[in-house]
Parts: C-alpha cells; sequence; structure tokens
C-alpha cells in the first residue's frame, strides 16, 4: 500500500485580511450568495455554517436513517415484532444496534451544544461581520466545559428566550409599518414565539436524556470497545447485585451492558446496563431526529444573514400545531418586502415605504 498514507493534503485557511484568494464554489451557484456570505461570515464561518447545513446536518439524517433501517430489519424481523407493541429479538445484533443508536443521540447532543455555543458567541457580539465573526472558530474548537455535564449546556439552551435571541426572530413592531401589515406583523410574531418554544422543547427533551450513562456509554462506543449482551461474556459480579436481580437479569438477557472506568480519580470500574426494548428504540431515534432538526433550524436562522437561498423566516412546529395558510402568506409577504436586505443582509434601521396597516 506504498504512498496511501501520503494522499491527503492540508491546506492552510487562515487568509489574513487584504490577501488574495481563490473561491472554489459550486457549478451553477449563484455568485451573489457567495458575496453574501463573505461579506457577512467572513471565509472560515461561510464554510463552517454550510457544510454543516448543506453535508454534516445531511450526513448525519443519512446515519440515522440507515441506522433506523437496519433496526427494523434486524431487531424487528418480522411482522409480530413490527406491529404495535411488537418486541425485539434479543440478539447480539440488536443489542449493538441500540447501542449504536444511545451513541449518535449522544453525537447529535454534544454537536447541538457546541452549534448553540458558537452562535451565541455571535449572538452577543451583535452579529458582527466579516473578519469579526467568529463562528466557524468557535464550533470547531468547542470543548465541553471541565465539571460541566453535557446535559447542564443544553438545559442553558432550553428556553424559549434563548432559542428565539439565537435565531433572531423579529417581534411584530420589528416588522410593521415597513415590512407587512400588522396583521401578518402579529401572525409572524406568534408564529416566532411558537417555533422557538418548540425549539425549546427540543432542547429540554436532549437535556433530559443527556444523562452521564448516555455520556460514558457514548465513550465507550468511541473508544475502548467493551460491552457484553444478551448471554455473550462471563460476568463476575458483587453479590448486592442480587437484590436487584429481576432487572439485572432482564437487561443480561433483553438488552446490553458497558464496561466502564470512567477517568475521574474515585472511579471504579462499573457495568452500565441498558434495556433494549422497543420504547428505547423509539425514544432515541425521536430525539435524534428532534435535534437534527433543530440544528437545521438554527444553522438556516443565521445563514439567511448572508445567503439568500435560505428562507428569511424559518420555523419548527409541533405536528400538532402546523403553520397556517394566513402564517405562510404573511412569511411570503415578509420575503417579497425589503426585510432581508435591510434587516438582515445590511443590518439598518427599517426605512421606505410604509405598508397598509392591516387589522
Amino acid at each position: 500500500m506504498e504512498g496511501i498514507r501520503d494522499r491527503s493534503i492540508r491546506v492552510p485557511l487562515d487568509i489574513p485580511l487584504g490577501s488574495p484568494f481563490r473561491l472554489v464554489w459550486p457549478q451553477g451557484a449563484d455568485q451573489a450568495d457567495a458575496d453574501g456570505l463573505l461579506s457577512r461570515f467572513g471565509p472560515l464561518s461561510s464554510m463552517v455554517l454550510t457544510s454543516l447545513r448543506d453535508v454534516g446536518v445531511q450526513a448525519r439524517t443519512d446515519e440515522l436513517q440507515e441506522l433506523w433501517d437496519l433496526a427494523l430489519r434486524d431487531a424487528f424481523p418480522d411482522a409480530d415484532a413490527k406491529a404495535p407493541g411488537g418486541v425485539p429479538v434479543a440478539t447480539v445484533r440488536t443489542a449493538v444496534l441500540y447501542w449504536r443508536l444511545i451513541a449518535l443521540f449522544a453525537q447529535l447532543a454534544e454537536e447541538l451544544a457546541a452549534l448553540c455555543a458558537a452562535i451565541e458567541t455571535w449572538v452577543l457580539a451583535d452579529r458582527v461581520r466579516f473578519e469579526h465573526c467568529h463562528i466557524g472558530r468557535e464550533y470547531l474548537l468547542w470543548k465541553l466545559p471541565s465539571r460541566t455535564p453535557l446535559s447542564a449546556v443544553l438545559r442553558r439552551f432550553a428556553d424559549a428566550n434563548a432559542m428565539a435571541s439565537l435565531i433572531h426572530y423579529p417581534r411584530a413592531k420589528d416588522l410593521t409599518p415597513f415590512f407587512v401589515t400588522a396583521k401578518q406583523a402579529r401572525l409572524l410574531d406568534g408564529l416566532g414565539q411558537r417555533s422557538a418554544q418548540t425549539a425549546a422543547s427540543l432542547c429540554r427533551l436532549a437535556a433530559e436524556l443527556m444523562t452521564d450513562d448516555v455520556q460514558r456509554t457514548f465513550v465507550r462506543w468511541k473508544h475502548r470497545v467493551t460491552a457484553t449482551s444478551p448471554n455473550v461474556v462471563p460476568l463476575w459480579l458483587p453479590a448486592e447485585v442480587d437484590e436487584v436481580g429481576d432487572a439485572v437479569e432482564h437487561r443480561f438477557n433483553h438488552g446490553f451492558g458497558i464496561i466502564d472506568w470512567a477517568p475521574q480519580p474515585t472511579a471504579r470500574p462499573q457495568l452500565i446496563l441498558w434495556p433494549a426494548e422497543r420504547i428505547d428504540f423509539v425514544a432515541y431515534r425521536g430525539a435524534s431526529s428532534g435535534l437534527l432538526q433543530l440544528m437545521t433550524l438554527l444553522l438556516d436562522g443565521a445563514l439567511r444573514h448572508g445567503l439568500g437561498a435560505v428562507t428569511c423566516f424559518p420555523y419548527i412546529t409541533l405536528p400538532t400545531e402546523p403553520v397556517t395558510a394566513a402564517e405562510r402568506r404573511a412569511i411570503d409577504a415578509l420575503e417579497a418586502s425589503d426585510y432581508r436586505l435591510q434587516v438582515l443582509v445590511a443590518g439598518v434601521a427599517p426605512q421606505g415605504r410604509r405598508r397598509a396597516r392591516g387589522k
């Protein structure tokens, strides 16, 4: 395999201000989008944000779907298992698939925390432009603060006001009279609040599920793969485990366990046992899907400041509270106005022709 190790190359991306550069842009893409991204976010943050939106999130979405397809095929192999109330087969394959699903959820939770933290730095800096925008750097270099659980970071953003700030939803007074009618402004104000509440609820769910056991199980998927699944390897356990014998026995027979040793000085080796039942598969798949939707919303909320292909009013709603036809018309009216150019791109005070006042 001579030469294989040298097939990768490294290209520096730190372009000093004023230095010449070459744009490698997708064929057929609008040059105005490239200019808008560059002037708003600078080169590095533009690359990070668009790669996350158009490649990274899609890759994770594909990974989740492929994993779910495998679970349906191997963990729920027949009609009885797939039917409501059906149970997965107790096999090593089922256990490993569930382990992978937990690990993917934890990976997405970590990526969401990094993205929220990176966008927050931009928001706190008053959404600065070009070389002053450090979203890309903050995202790539983000690390979980020392002695802080990931759930605590997620919980900090699990608030409707925090989400509305990250996404930069306008209030009614910001939209009328220059961009939409008063009635449309109220509709968009309500939709923004509803979307922020939905986003916060998804972040809150991730925080609740992101336990220390999930974190350690994720670590063991990435490093030093040590696991047992239904009656496969010998285990020597302390006698006091017999006091919760039924719960342990059930997980031995229908789930999996992680042989773990946390890095803390006082930690001791432990066996983290998980069930692998229908409710577990469904819960982590649903939570993972919600995190992907939330990441897309946050990326659109930022990129709409420089990328014309992104809607000027991104949102996320619950299936029980779908967007109404009137709200869609209000979004179309906002898109047809000068809102994107004046507020999102230029960042100037609203000006120009007043819209008719609606009731």
